[in-house]
């Protein structure tokens, strides 16, 4: 996700010329801005973003396996 929010941030139109060349000056600026740690916050948020979304699928999934096995063991019992 953090590759994501640097891609949209790269494809604002004051980092380029009228010719669609990236300006220099500005990449060097934003490289700069994430070396003191200016973009910090952005990245790491949707990097925290990404891992909640992730763990929701993952408790999804478990939760859908133990629902799965659950109805398995019932449909046995009934058959007994």
């Amino acid at each position: 996700m953090s590759l994501r929010y640097l891609h949209e941030q790269a494809c604002f139109d004051v980092l380029y010329d009228q010719n669609g060349n990236a300006i220099p000056e500005k990449i060097d600026q934003i490289l700069h801005e994430i070396d003191l740690g200016l973009w910090d916050n952005y990245l790491f948020g949707n990097y925290e973003m990404y891992k909640n979304a992730k763990s929701q699928i993952e408790m999804a999934n478990a939760f859908q396996r133990v629902l799965s096995q659950q109805q398995q063991i019932d449909a046995a019992n009934t058959n007994k």
